[in-house]
């Protein structure tokens, strides 16, 4: 019998079993399955309130339990507060160059692209919070 027929034989009866089949039957049918842990999704976080990691393994330090979304997402602008995850929302910033007197980088008087070393207008970048 060529590997062929047997081969053949094989696509005819799926059903036909050897030892190796069996013995692995019998050990799945015998296996009792631990119960299913139910996930815990956690937050550590630092003893003023900012957040470290987001992990699900228990591990020692600060944290809280979160919800599976609050876990995917893993916002780290948030603050632990009483026990609670609090979302910081972003601020915007604008950033804008003003004029300024003795610092900051000295630029022709009447073209701020052009940078020069003497009888210039010193520039210097002011940053602004908007929330």
């Amino acid at each position: 019998m060529g590997i062929d027929t047997l081969s053949q034989q094989r696509l005819a009866n799926p059903m036909n079993t050897n030892e190796t089949t069996e013995n692995f039957w019998q050990v799945w049918n015998s296996f009792t399955w631990p119960e299913p842990v139910p996930a815990s999704y956690r937050c550590y976080y630092h003893d003023d309130g900012t957040v470290d990691f987001y992990t699900m393994e228990h591990l020692p330090g600060n944290y809280i339990e979160v919800e599976q979304q609050v876990y995917v997402l893993a916002p780290m602008p948030a603050r632990v507060i009483d026990g609670q995850l609090t979302i910081i929302k972003p601020k915007t910033t604008v950033q804008k160059s003003k004029p300024t007197t003795g610092t900051g980088t000295q630029c022709h008087p009447r073209d701020v692209s052009v940078v020069v070393d003497t009888n210039g207008t010193y520039w210097n970048y002011q940053t602004n919070e908007i929330n």
